[in-house]
């Protein structure tokens, strides 16, 4: 419910001359993440407790082409970070994202990957990640930028996610020189493409 009502309370801006920034995105992951210690201390009583039905997800299946192209794409987006001049201290935390990455798609529920990915990824990103975000490293926002497909597909079947990944990937192209733009074409593609199966004639590898 702290997820919807996180992200239903920041839509506003989506819609309003003051336009969506980066910023509100870290207020819901820091959200987010307060809310996993919580559970993260309280695993057992959840476990087993009276609401341990509710918490079961459904298994995973690996069915989702798009977790599947959003891996495959943002991992060859960072193996061309060497090029953007990285240091080796941001090219490991980045790196470190995509691998909490990695792990939130492969404990996602099939019957909602996308929402689960969305709330999964955020709860594993380190301090460090998170850091590089609120200065807006580029190499960060780039990471950032391929989470927006999960947010634009969540968007598609649940309302409070709505327009969130089409917003904030246009904040983050806006905080981006050319040059570090291109590293986000796929994800941009993917989110403002019109045609109806996007899963599968859009979301191409470049």
């Amino acid at each position: 419910m702290l997820f919807i009502g996180s992200f239903a309370a920041s839509s506003s801006a989506l819609h309003s001359a003051l336009r969506l920034e980066v910023g509100h995105i870290l207020e819901i992951f820091t959200l987010i993440r307060g809310v996993s210690g919580v559970l993260t201390s309280a695993k057992e009583n959840v476990r087993y407790g009276i609401l341990r039905d509710f918490m079961q997800c459904a298994p995973y299946s690996g069915g989702s082409e798009l977790l599947r192209l959003l891996l495959k794409n943002v991992t060859s987006a960072i193996d061309r970070m060497d090029e953007q001049d990285v240091s080796p201290e941001v090219k490991s935390l980045v790196e470190g994202a995509v691998s909490g990455l990695r792990d939130s798609v492969g404990i996602a529920s099939a019957a909602t990957p996308a929402l689960n990915v969305a709330v999964s990824w955020p709860m594993v990103l380190s301090s460090g990640f998170m850091a590089l975000l609120g200065s807006q490293h580029p190499a960060a926002l780039v990471v950032l930028a391929y989470y927006c497909t999960v947010l634009h597909e969540g968007g598609l079947y649940f309302w409070f996610m709505k327009d969130w990944g089409s917003s904030l990937i246009s904040a983050i192209s806006r905080s981006l020189t050319p040059k570090w733009r291109e590293s986000i074409d796929w994800p941009v593609n993917y989110i403002n493409s019109d045609a109806p199966d996007h899963n599968k004639d859009v979301a191409q590898d470049n």
